[in-house]
Formats: C-alpha cells, structure tokens, sequence
C-alpha cells in the first residue's frame, strides 16, 4: 500500500507490530494534544506537510500486507464524542470503497468504529477509528491496512497502547494541531482557492451544459463537485489529509508559478493544463470563473423558504451570530455526508467553506451546504440556498 493509498484516514492512526520476544521497542513518547504515548522504534516516520498530522509507516510480517499510522487532535466545537465521532466516520466512509462489514464498540474511554471496504478496483482495505476526548479536545486514533493479517496484528497492538496512553491538558495553542472543530470539519486543509468551470459537452436544442466547483486544497488535492445552482455538499465537512485512494472526482495538482501554469491530474478522465492569468485560471483558453469565498458571512434577517402545500422553513440570522430556526428540513442538509440533525431550534452560526453550519444550544451540529448569488450584496444578502431551497428575506 502506497504512503497515499493508506493515508487517507481522518484522524489519529496508531500502529504497531510486535518484536519477535512480544516486547516492541519505544521511542521517546509521542505527544498529541492532550494525549501522550510511547511510539515503537521499528515504526518509520511519514514526511507530512499537513500541519498537526504524525505518520508512520509500520512493518508487518508479510510484503503483502501494509499499514500505515497517523495521529492528531482538533477542538471539538462543542459536539459530544459520539456525535464528533460519527461526523468522522460519516466522511471516512464517504472516502472509501463499499463497506462489506461494520461493526462498533468501545474501548476503555476510546469508541471506535470498523470497516472492511472494497474500492473501485475490487481491492479489499481493513479500517478502525478511535474517537475519545480530553477538556475541549477531539482525539483520533485510526487503522489502516490492506490486509486481514496486517489489520490484526496491528490492532493487537494498539489495544494495549491505547489503554496505556497518558492523558493531560491539552497543548497550548501555539503547539497544538490547527484544525477545524471536529463535528463540522473533519479537515485542516484548507481551500486555497475554488473556480467555477462550465462545460458544454453538446450544442443542440437539448444542450449538456455541465458545471463544476473546483475545489483547490492546500496539500496538493484538488476536487470536481458537480452543481446545478450551488454546492449540494457541504465542503466544510470535506478531509483531504489522508486518502487511501483518491475518489473519482479528485485528483492532484501542482502549480509552476514561474510559467503560470497550473497542472491537475485527475483520478479520472484527461489530465488539465491551467494557465494563470492576472489572478485568473484559463482551460483551452477559456476563463474560470472565481467561486466567490463566503467565510464569516453575517446575515441579518429573517429568511423564509415556502414550498407550495407545506409549512414554510424559516431562519432568523443576525449579525452578532445567533440563529433560531423553524422547521428545516433533512433535504436541505449534505445527502452523501451526514444527516442534517437538528431542524429547529437556536443557537450560534458560522459560514466557512460555502456551509452554513448551525450550532444549536442542546450541542447538535447542523451543516447545510449554503448558496449565495454572485450579484448579491454580501452585506445585506436578500436571498440564499440550502442545497437548492431558495430562502427570501421577510424582514
């Protein structure tokens, strides 16, 4: 398994093989958060840009069977374990093949969730994830391997390391992990710039008109999102740092700065030739246009959506970031990602990544993939879409 094939998982991978004699060699203690364990010697560390991710490849008794370790932490935002937990997982699955098996459990004060996938290319991956929480931090500890012995030797391994794990106050804020809250974004990569590209695949009275978010990651991923209007996922909730295998809408990219070039290979399909120009991108001549950022968007008003023979949906947003809803319905949320939670209620509010993500008072996170028209004025916007639901300002 390739460094990028088995290092998809979210979170905090913890490998280990144990020495012939049963006993596996230490290194010094490895310190994550609030977390603290002993990291075995035979464990070879993974070169990481991504900031507040360790990885490490791990040694197995088979050359046919691999694995591969990473650990981290992120605040919580306020989500309960199980609800962070299963936002993390919700996308870890996403990223994945077609789960065979699941199973959960817990162990000690980690839950954790199980998985064997079969990707697209009908090869089998072993996956756990190990979820706990210290103060006001999320903790991850997750397994990858690609084969059945690998996966159980590992885990025969960690079990022990983790209820040997030390934990305290979390690290200050100048040494710990930068990351978004767990149960809204599973990513700390961030999006360093989106375009709009629009293709038309057939001129005809019945015209193919594609449109797609280009979502250009700070890691070097770079994901094709489909529209019709505006995003139908939320990409707040989009994890990037570890892909065992890239999805079919994903791929990589790498800019030449000095000849204004910037090349993607994708998953799937030809590769692009971008060229940059004043700020712009260009495909075979043609512009992108800017995907407009919303980040920290304030809305004041009350908005309405009012389908016809239903209740109206309502939202009050103010500018302090207070909410209070009425009546939201499960549609509006991210189909392929997570179940919206709560549909009424009220609370604080945040826009990042085209989401706006709900934080209602009783701790439930709702995230809803949020669309502004490019000619409304971001400062008193009159109308916006969650997931195709057009909502009116009333007052």
């Amino acid at each position: 398994m390739s460094t990028h094939r088995a290092a998809w998982i979210v979170g905090v991978v913890l490998l280990a093989v144990l020495s012939p004699r049963g006993a596996p060699a230490q290194n010094a203690p490895v310190t994550i958060g609030p977390m603290t364990l002993a990291v075995p010697a035979a464990w070879t560390p993974v070169p990481n840009a991504v900031s507040g991710l360790v990885q490490y490849n791990v040694p197995t008794r088979s050359a046919s069977g691999q694995a591969v370790v990473s650990l981290t932490a992120a605040p919580h935002g306020g989500a309960t374990l199980a609800a962070g937990h299963q936002a993390l997982w919700a996308n870890l699955v996403r990223n994945t093949g077609t789960p065979q098996e699941q199973r959960s459990g817990q162990s000690g004060r980690f839950v954790w969730s199980e998985m064997r996938v079969v990707d697209a290319r009908n090869a089998q991956q072993w996956h756990r994830m190990y979820s706990t929480q210290e103060g006001s931090v999320h903790v991850l500890v997750s397994i990858a391997a690609d084969a059945a012995a690998a996966f159980a030797s590992t885990l025969a391994a960690v079990e022990p390391m983790l209820a040997g794990a030390r934990f305290g106050a979390p690290a200050t804020a100048a040494a710990a992990p930068v990351a978004a809250p767990a149960a809204t974004s599973v990513g700390s990569v961030p999006i360093v710039e989106a375009h709009v590209h629009v293709d038309i695949r057939a001129v005809t009275a019945t015209s193919n008109v594609l449109t797609d978010h280009i979502l250009f990651f700070g890691n070097g991923i770079v994901a094709r999102e489909g529209v019709i209007t505006g995003p139908r996922e939320c990409y707040a909730l989009y994890d990037v740092r570890q892909l065992a295998r890239l999805p079919f809408n994903y791929g990589r990219w790498r800019e030449d700065k000095g000849a204004g070039i910037v090349q993607i290979q994708w998953q799937e399909g030809p590769p692009w030739t971008l060229k940059r120009e004043a700020g712009r991108l260009s495909l075979g001549g043609k512009r992108l246009l800017v995907l407009r950022p919303l980040d920290g968007l304030r809305l004041d008003g009350v908005y309405e959506y009012r389908p016809v023979g239903s209740p109206p949906s309502s939202i009050e947003l103010r500018p302090d970031g207070r909410f209070e809803a009425v009546n939201l319905a499960e549609r509006m949320g991210c189909p392929t990602q997570a179940r919206p939670g709560a549909l009424a209620g009220a609370g604080q509010y945040e826009v990042r990544a085209w989401t706006l993500i709900l934080r209602f008072a009783g701790g439930q996170v709702t995230p809803l993939p949020l669309h502004v028209e490019a000619g409304e004025d971001l400062r008193q916007v009159q109308r916006f879409g969650l997931n195709g639901h057009e909502f009116v300002r009333r007052r």
